[in-house]
Parts: C-alpha cells; sequence; structure tokens
C-alpha cells in the first residue's frame, strides 16, 4: 500500500481538497492522511536519514517531523533543525548532507541567493550545522532568482554527486 502524505497549512478551505484520480490508478492502494499543519508556507520535504521528514517552511528553516507508530500522522508539532535568516525553498539530500536552498531576506536588505550544505547532527533529532555554502547575487530586476535545488550522483565518481539548481530569468516579466 502506498501512502499519500499531505503537508496542509492550517486554512479551513484546503480541506478535503485532496483527491486521487480512479481513472490514473487503484486508489485502494493509496490512504490520504494530514501529515502535520500549521505550517508557515512550506516549501519542499525529503526523506531524513532515519525515514523522518524534513520540511522547509518559508521563513521557518527546516522542521523535522516523524512518525513512529506508521499511521500517517506526525507524532508531534515537530523540530526545528536548521534556521537562518531568508525564505527557504528547497530541501535535497546529497550522500550524507543535505543542501538547503534559500533566496535571502529581503526584509533586512540581505536579498542574496544561497545554496547551504548541510551536515546532520549526531542524531536524526539534532541540529544540522553548516558545512558549506554558495552565495549568488543577482543584479537588480532579476527575476524568479530562488533556487531550485536537485541531487544526483555524479557518473563515474563513486561518492560523488552533482548540485542542479536554476538561475532564473532577468527578463521574465518583459513582453
Amino acid at each position: 500500500m502506498f501512502r499519500l502524505t499531505a503537508f496542509l497549512l492550517a486554512v479551513p478551505a484546503f480541506a478535503g481538497s485532496l483527491q486521487l484520480n480512479s481513472a490514473v490508478f487503484d486508489t485502494s492502494q493509496f490512504r490520504v492522511t494530514t501529515f502535520a499543519t500549521g505550517l508557515f508556507l512550506p516549501m519542499s520535504m525529503t526523506a531524513l536519514s532515519d525515514g523522518s521528514i524534513g520540511v522547509t517552511s518559508y521563513y521557518g528553516g527546516i522542521m523535522r517531523f516523524s512518525d513512529s507508530n506508521g499511521d500517517g500522522i506526525a507524532d508531534s508539532a515537530g523540530s526545528q533543525i536548521y534556521s537562518t535568516t531568508g525564505a527557504h525553498t528547497a530541501l535535497v539530500k546529497a550522500g550524507n548532507y543535505y543542501v538547503d536552498g534559500n533566496f535571502g531576506d529581503y526584509f533586512s536588505g540581505q536579498p542574496d541567493q544561497v545554496m547551504t550544505i548541510l551536515k546532520p547532527g549526531a542524531t536524526p533529532g539534532s541540529a544540522m550545522t553548516v558545512a558549506g555554502a554558495i552565495h549568488m547575487v543577482f543584479p537588480s530586476g532579476w527575476e524568479h532568482s530562488q533556487p531550485g535545488l536537485a541531487t544526483r550522483p555524479t557518473p563515474n565518481q563513486p561518492g560523488h554527486y552533482d548540485l542542479v539548481f536554476n538561475v532564473g530569468a532577468q527578463y521574465d516579466s518583459v513582453a
């Protein structure tokens, strides 16, 4: 059986809006649950090393959620395992590390784009620490500069990973 996990904001309009298309697949193979609520603009999620789920939320950093009894509902409101200023937009795994995409904090005048390489803590619930970062500064007027991220093993180089990211569009809104 597959489990479809949804992170829903605490907004009543979203309640019950998730539907499965029975013409495409056997809906009896899925169980739909609301795993967690109350997150401020959840942007991405990835499985952590222990099977828990790391979720980036717009201005909330990275939260860790676990489901120890397998009922499809988070055991708690989650615990923060990494935070910094700015809007967290992506979280991907590369080997034993994670990469957090952050498109800066425009409210504090720090609009640079950062892809932070994070090392997990001693336990899955421990805070992640910064192992490195890639900073990008875009010229004024650049559109959609927040990093969307993906990783993959580098072909023919065991233990190495490619980090793939977008660089936005300078003239996205020009006709």
